[in-house]
């Protein structure tokens, strides 16, 4: 070899080993931050979500024998717009240590770590680059939409796991060893997917697609008809079982505004943490076309990707893009260890570069007291810091400290001083109180506005007072739909200004009392 090359190898080689080294370094604290959080929240005794409340709440109703989707026309007014699986899955755990949600943010963040490992042996086994997998794991385990979202008991890493099992099994199984009784396996875990989250139809997609892109037409029919026959007979039994309310509860009511501006600004802030990986993503697109290679991710990439104009509909959050996320770095894993494999070193060196520049860019950092993150680009600005925390603070997820146990425990300590009902969407001062969670706000007032469902009833509960508490997270006094305009109804927001008063601000809570009647 000549003497002016082999300097040149050994540089980019040495080179590579160094990027990767710092970069698996930066990736390894970002899951030892992961795991603090995620202890951090397990361990934290009240509502972190939004939805946290519901799912505590149905689990409570599933484990005392009532019906988990509720009819929208008597109270307790709550739909449930998911299927029962994870209900199902929370509910032996929530037996053995009482109904907290520590029972359902261990489910989660278990099967967060089980879609991290299924994504690095997908990598590692189809590039035989372990430096790949291990990368492709931590990924996962690093980005801010995990980061938030698998702490939480919220059903949506049960449907991950299951659809990522599908995708391997049918890669594995069929495309791989060429056994065909692998992709009717793979259809009834997918099934299995979509009733723990209705939308988790995306892999499956990406597995039909792929036998029709192949001409195993068939197949396609058989699998086809499997997945879809076995979905509605499941759909059936659901009917029954639920007395007609699940469809109801899953697609009628769950009906709700979408728009263009919403999807645009959740692809937007997508593309300010991840612009390497969905680059990364699109390149292994670009090789489907020319190299036929990697068809069944590239498919599965595309399809995840549409799943995320689901962030368009009014209510939906940070969720509704994680199949997206996984299907992403999937992507991009396959890319990397294509390129640690390639003759040319030089594309491994910059594989190892994005990987390092991708790994960066996921700064997380605590901007207060409650522990949060900042973009990546807002991260590396201190004077940014303070006025992008107050605008952006809802985008992300605090890690509880013991302040907000404290004042957390407050507020706990007045509910169960105050016998009656309580009107409130935290299943912490109602489910975990064996108290009915009386409505949420959100889903009913778009049925309100939709004219599917009456308010009447609602109202004049408020008015005659019925409710001892009124627990809510912004002040009646203020301009409410200024700033949260699908909140509530105007009717529901003058009914509590006439007929509660604000007694104090506990946590992040305000506390409402009823106003004395009026003396004659």
């Amino acid at each position: 070899m000549n003497r002016r090359v082999w300097p040149l190898v050994q540089i980019i080689r040495w080179g590579t080993l160094a990027l990767q080294a710092v970069a698996l370094f930066i990736l390894l604290l970002y899951a030892v931050m992961f795991a603090y959080h995620a202890v951090a929240s397990i361990g934290f005794p009240y509502q972190m979500d939004y939805g946290e409340g519901l799912e505590i709440y149905v689990v409570a109703r599933l484990l005392s024998g009532q019906n988990m989707y509720g009819d929208i026309t008597q109270a307790p007014y709550h739909t449930l717009e998911y299927p029962p699986l994870y209900t199902i899955a929370v509910a032996p755990v929530a037996v053995l240590i009482g109904i907290r949600y520590a029972a359902g943010r261990m489910v989660s963040v278990a099967l967060s770590l089980v879609v991290g490992g299924l994504l690095g042996r997908i990598v590692y086994e189809e590039t035989h680059k372990l430096w790949a997998g291990i990368v492709t794991g931590l990924f996962w385990l690093a980005s801010h939409l995990v980061y938030n979202w698998a702490v939480l008991m919220r059903e949506d890493m049960l449907s991950l796991v299951l659809s990522l099992a599908g995708l391997y099994l049918f890669w594995r199984g069929y495309i791989r060893r060429g056994r065909e009784r692998h992709i009717l396996v793979a259809m009834i875990i997918f099934v299995v997917a979509a009733y723990s989250r209705a939308t988790a139809l995306w892999a499956a997609a990406a597995c039909l697609s792929y036998l029709l892109l192949t001409r195993r037409w068939t197949l396609m029919l058989k699998a086809l008809a499997l997945y879809a026959g076995l979905g509605l007979a499941l759909m059936g039994l659901l009917q029954v079982m639920t007395e007609g309310r699940f469809f109801q509860n899953l697609v009628i009511n769950n009906i709700q505004l979408w728009m263009l501006s919403r999807w645009l600004a959740a692809l937007g802030r997508v593309w300010e943490m991840y612009p390497l990986a969905i680059l990364g993503g699109l390149v292994t697109l670009v090789l489907a076309l020319v190299r036929k290679w990697p068809t069944l991710p590239a498919l599965y990439l595309v399809f995840a990707w549409l799943s995320s104009a689901t962030t368009g509909k009014i209510g939906a959050y940070i969720n509704h893009l994680l199949e997206a996320s996984v299907a992403t770095w999937l992507a991009c894993g396959l890319l990397v260890g294509w390129a640690a494999k390639s003759k040319q070193r030089l594309w491994a060196l910059i594989a190892s570069a994005a990987v390092l520049v991708q790994a960066a860019m996921l700064i997380h950092l605590p901007y207060s007291p409650q522990s949060g993150v900042l973009k990546p680009w807002t991260a590396l600005k201190p004077l940014a810091r303070t006025t992008w925390a107050k605008s952006s603070r809802a985008a992300y997820l605090w890690t509880p400290a013991e302040a907000e146990r404290q004042a957390a425990n407050a507020l706990d300590q007045r509910v169960r001083q105050t016998p009656g009902l309580i009107l409130s969407e935290d299943g912490s001062f109602t489910a975990t109180h064996d108290r009915p969670m009386w409505i949420q706000f959100q889903p009913f007032t778009q049925l309100a506005k939709g004219g599917v469902w009456d308010q009447t009833p609602f109202l004049d509960q408020i008015r005659q007072r019925q409710f001892a508490l009124v627990l809510l997270q912004f002040d009646v006094a203020t301009d409410v739909f200024a700033y949260r305009p699908s909140l509530m109804t105007a009717e529901m927001l003058d009914a509590i200004r006439q007929s509660y008063v604000l007694e104090k601000q506990i946590w992040l809570y305000y506390v409402y009392v009823p106003r004395a009647a009026p003396t004659n």
